[in-house]
Order: structure tokens, then sequence, then C-alpha cells
């Protein structure tokens, strides 16, 4: 039973640790098409105008999208899902009846990969 919860709990790692380097290279692929099309937009307006003029409307187009961005995250109903999640209770919270149990089945843990052979170290 402990290696299926042993498994279980390495599998979901795994599938956490594939989805953080899927969302890292999601993340470094946009900012180089950003890069990019920044660059475009450089290249086609100092064809039109000076390269000084250029840099400058680039350059104010992009804080514009940053502080659009900000306020849209400080908006109050954007954290409204965060606001209705449900309260956890912490380990000074929990009353007698919820400790034993705990501590119980953390020894029992701790004992079985011992005696399991699956010694730290």
């Amino acid at each position: 039973m402990m290696s299926a919860v042993e498994g279980k709990a390495r599998n979901g790692v795994h599938k956490m640790l594939w989805r953080l380097l899927l969302g890292i290279m999601v993340g470094l692929i946009g900012v180089t098409g950003l890069g990019f099309l920044t660059a475009s937009a450089f290249l086609a307006l100092s064809a039109v105008m000076s390269a000084a003029w250029a840099a400058l409307l680039i350059g104010l187009g992009l804080l514009l999208v940053a502080v659009g961005c900000v306020a849209i995250a400080k908006k109050p109903w954007s954290k409204k899902g965060l606001a209705n999640a449900p309260k956890t209770q912490t380990a000074a919270a929990m009353d007698a009846s919820n400790v034993a149990p705990t501590v119980a089945f953390t020894a029992a843990f701790v004992l079985g990969r011992y005696l399991g052979g699956d010694k730290p170290g």
C-alpha cells in the first residue's frame, strides 16, 4: 500500500515538473515572439519617421500595455475566486481529536519506510 502511495506521489511530481517545464518554455517562446514583434514594429516605424521617434512610440506603447496589465491584476473582480477559496486549518487550529491520528499515521509511515529498507542516507 505504501509503495502505491509513493508511486502516486512520484507520478504527481513528474506531472508537476513537466507542466512547470512546459510553462517555462511557453514563456520563453512568448518573450522571443514579443521581441521580434517589437523589432519589426521599430523597423517599420523607423522607415516612416526617425529612429528616435520610433523608439519613443514603441516604448510608450509597451508602458501602456504594462500599466493595463497591472490595472487588470489589481481589479477586485479578478480576485473573487481567491476570496471565496475555502479556509484550510493550520496545525495550531487543529483540535486534539485530529492531532492523534495524524501523529500515529506519520509514525507508522516512517516506521514502515525504515523497516522496508528505504532508509535515508
